[in-house]
This record gives C-alpha cells, sequence and structure tokens, in this order.
C-alpha cells in the first residue's frame, strides 16, 4: 500500500489563511449586496454606530462589516485583505486577536470622541489596526527579521499614516487614529502570550 505524502505545514497554513481572507471577503461584501440591494439600508440604520447614544454601544460589534456605498467598500477591500494576511505571517492566531482588540478600540473610540449623533460604519478602522500592528509588532517581540519587514510596509503603505490624522468629512479620522492604536496594543498583548503558556493536556 502506498504511502501518503505529508503536505507541508507552511502549505497547510497558506491554505488556512487564504480560505479566512476569503470568507472574510464574502462575508463583507456579502452584507453590502444584502443590505444595499435586498434590505434597503436596514442594517445599516441597525447597526450603525451613532456616537454617544448608549443604546448604539453594542453596535460596535457589528459596524465594520457595513459600509455606506460601493466607493467605500472598494477603497477598504485590497488594503484589509493584503495587511490582514500581512497580519497572519508569523501565526493565524494573531489575525484573530487583532481583529478583536482593534475592532472594540476603535469602535469605542468612535462612539466616544466623534461628533455627538455621527453615524458610523466600515472597515477602515480594521486594517487601519492590522497596519499598526505589523509596524509596531517586530519591536515588542525584539525580532530583527519583524523590524525590516516592518519597515518595508511603511515603505508601500506609509500614505496610511496620513489616516490617522486626516480630518475630512465623511471620513472618520476617529476610526483610523483609534483602530491604529489598537494594532498597536494588540502587538503588546501578542508579544505577552509566550509568557503565558497554555496548559498541557497531556496526561503527566
Amino acid at each position: 500500500m502506498e504511502g501518503t505524502e505529508e503536505i507541508p505545514l507552511h502549505i497547510v497554513k497558506l491554505n488556512t489563511d487564504f480560505t479566512i481572507l476569503a470568507y472574510f471577503f464574502l462575508l463583507t461584501w456579502g452584507v453590502h449586496f444584502l443590505d444595499n440591494k435586498l434590505l434597503k439600508k436596514r442594517l445599516y440604520a441597525s447597526f450603525c454606530v451613532i456616537s454617544r447614544d448608549r443604546f448604539s454601544l453594542p453596535r460596535i460589534l457589528f459596524y465594520n462589516l457595513l459600509h455606506g456605498h460601493n466607493k467605500h467598500l472598494y477603497g477598504n477591500t485590497t488594503p484589509l485583505l493584503i495587511l490582514g494576511f500581512f497580519t497572519m505571517l508569523p501565526n493565524t492566531r494573531d489575525f484573530w486577536i487583532v481583529t478583536a482588540v482593534t475592532g472594540l478600540v476603535s469602535g469605542l473610540g468612535v462612539w466616544r470622541f466623534s461628533a455627538p449623533k455621527t453615524h458610523t460604519v466600515g472597515t477602515s478602522g480594521l486594517f487601519m489596526g492590522y497596519f499598526g500592528f505589523i509596524v509596531s509588532r517586530g519591536f515588542f517581540v525584539q525580532d530583527t527579521g519583524q523590524v525590516l519587514f516592518a519597515f518595508a510596509i511603511l515603505i508601500f503603505f506609509g500614505y496610511l499614516f496620513q489616516l490617522v490624522w486626516l480630518r475630512r468629512p465623511p471620513i472618520s479620522w476617529q476610526a483610523h487614529f483609534f483602530g491604529f492604536l489598537g494594532g498597536i496594543l494588540s502587538a503588546w498583548l501578542v508579544s505577552l502570550l509566550p509568557l503565558f503558556p497554555l496548559p498541557s493536556l497531556n496526561a503527566p
């Protein structure tokens, strides 16, 4: 009986990463199509973050999946997928940590610091979090290779820094700024994980 050749782990990881990003792409575009073509913006009305409205606060868990119009989603998709992939490179787990932490930090920043009654949606806070994570994680883990990679990302995506401070309605600088801070916070948290290893499930 012939043996089956084992698939290299890095191939398995790449397949997993691309699958996650594909589902993420389908989710954001699927929600956008559903809301704009079938539900007549009902999801937007129900889940956009309305700043300083206490009943709107739980919406920070969902507002990243919504977009106001096609151009908004087009502009966010490419950096989201590219920076999301680079976030996964060392460890796919990091993507989920950064997504969760950045989503919360960015959402809270939007809710608290936007002008009262401002409506905010979009994934730009997330990709700014991925950007912040990538450019800072090498310094937290003290890895020369990741620091050099961060500089390479800065060369190609340095324009994103202007989004941190850009104050031009209807662009939400709050989502960008606090998303970027959420990415740096995520990099710090990820650097601490080796200090708290999971307990072994093996019998003594």
